[in-house]
């Protein structure tokens, strides 16, 4: 390795890991890094090696440097657009996350794109990039791009993924793919009759199956929503927002009279009021479910996010996975959907819950409902990548995957990309007369997880269920990344 762009010196453990990898790399010559204002990583010795840091806010906005001599020589031709053409879906998409404050339309995402497009093809060209690192899935827009670009050019990417088992993490080379390496792993040989796994996982096990606990990344998201909020607490809310969002807006050197009417707008229209009639809205097409109809369990995904998009590719709209059971399911079978309860106005939409609620097999649950209750009840859970999926598999239900996640190799999975596919899956598990038992295949895949997972963390709120020390955390990851790159 030559060349590298590093996304992501924004705590001291991604610092440690790109100056592991210097040490490491005596080949390497040239070094781009993509940081956040307030993690400069100046305590990097970088000795004789050419680096170049680009503040991560600016390259977030595609405010990039000024245009090299050979960016005026490339020409975004239509070759060059080709090689993008099967990601602009995603990468458009992905464009919600960037402005809560109004929707960009479609020609402002696209001059988006091709400023993002037209930087990184001509800095891939110019510095010889042969590989891209990321501390996270490129879901960013600007590092997806890069992603993109270099899958296009057959460029090495390798990002680490936090997958829904504690304490552990992936180094994965593939958003369309995750980790093909579990599948080899697992079909290497039948899963033995008596299946040893070490004292964490055994825990984890045990606890998935009788004792239920809440995902840690989502108990303090669910605090948060029982606390009581005063008027006062709602105005301060609304000055902070709108404040924090023109500073950085002055920051980048991008203000101007209708950005500030567009913050004041959002702050305002996006509050806790607007917050209380998409629930309202949402509240009013619900219904009891019987948990005595057979029906598929559809847990809706928080949005925008990673999780989605990219991790969903099409299924970003989740609408499609729901119409597509709703045309494929028989008569006298339901689909029961509830929403996220952390989701908010920005990625939801009240036309979005009339849409999916006008579907004849389609009922909406009751936020109070019990993610658990629904799923212990039903024939299968449909996700794009979430977790409800995953906890299943615990429980034994079979599981329709539209996504792309760690899990779509486990037992019990029906990967769907296409309405043949789950016809298919369907037809399986209705026709099936005995209840589904993963338990022990189920169980085998755990015991595997040392072997494609690397034990520790990359977000530090997962450091106190990691069980390990920061220098042996490190190292594994460390490690890991050396591995990858010989």
């Amino acid at each position: 390795m030559k060349s590298l762009i590093y996304n992501g010196t924004h705590s001291q453990v991604s610092i440690d890991i790109l100056k592991g990898i210097l040490a490491s790399s005596p080949a390497l010559e040239d070094v781009c890094i993509i940081s956040s204002v307030a993690a400069k990583p100046e305590e990097i010795d970088f000795k004789q090696i050419r680096h170049q840091e680009f503040d991560y806010f600016k390259v977030h906005d595609a405010i990039y440097p000024e245009i090299t001599a050979l960016q005026q020589g490339l020409m975004l031709d239509g070759p060059r657009l080709d090689q993008m053409s099967s990601y602009w879906f995603v990468a458009l998409k992905m464009m919600d996350r960037l402005s809560p404050e109004i929707a960009l339309n479609y020609h402002t995402r696209m001059e988006l794109l091709l400023n993002h497009i037209r930087f990184w093809d001509a800095y891939l060209t110019e510095y010889k990039v042969d590989c891209y690192m990321g501390m996270n899935y490129p879901h960013e827009v600007f590092d997806y791009v890069i992603y993109a670009l270099c899958k296009s050019k057959g460029i090495r990417t390798l990002f680490f993924d936090t997958p829904q088992v504690p304490g552990y993490v992936q180094l994965i080379d593939s958003v369309e793919e995750n980790n093909p390496q579990i599948k080899k792993l697992i079909e290497a040989q039948p899963a033995p009759a008596n299946i040893r796994l070490e004292p964490r996982l055994e825990e984890y096990y045990q606890r998935q199956t009788t004792n239920y606990q809440t995902p840690k990344y989502m108990q303090k998201n669910l605090a948060s929503l029982k606390r009581e909020t005063s008027t006062v607490q709602l105005i301060q809310r609304f000055f902070t927002r709108s404040w924090s969002r023109i500073k950085r807006a002055v920051t980048l050197r991008h203000l101007n009279y209708d950005r500030v009417i567009k913050i004041l707008y959002f702050n305002t229209l996006f509050g806790s009021r607007a917050e209380r009639k998409l629930k309202q809205a949402y509240q009013a097409l619900v219904s009891i479910p019987d948990f005595s109809k057979p029906y598929i369990f559809v847990p809706l995904h928080f949005q925008p996010e990673c999780t989605t998009s990219p991790q969903g590719g099409y299924f970003v709209f989740q609408e499609l996975l729901i119409e597509m059971l709703e045309r494929t399911l028989p008569e006298g079978h339901l689909i029961y959907v509830k929403e996220h309860p952390i989701q908010r106005l920005h990625g939801r939409s009240a036309g979005f819950y009339q849409k999916i609620a006008a579907f004849k097999k389609v009922r909406l649950v009751p936020l109070e409902t019990s993610a658990q209750d629904l799923i212990k009840s039903s024939l299968a859970v449909a996700t794009v990548t979430g977790t409800a999926g995953w906890e299943g598999l615990f429980k034994n239900k079979p599981v329709f995957l539209f996504g792309s996640v760690f899990f779509q190799y486990a037992p019990g999975v029906y990967t769907i990309r296409s309405e043949s596919d789950c016809r298919l899956a369907l037809k399986e598990i209705l026709s099936r007369t005995t209840p589904f038992d993963f338990s022990r295949e189920l169980r085998y895949f755990l015991s595997k997880v040392p072997e494609f997972m690397i034990r520790g963390w990359i977000d530090s709120s997962y450091e106190d269920v990691a069980g390990i020390t920061y220098p042996e955390n490190l190292k594994n990851l460390v490690t890991a990344v050396q591995n990858r790159l010989r």
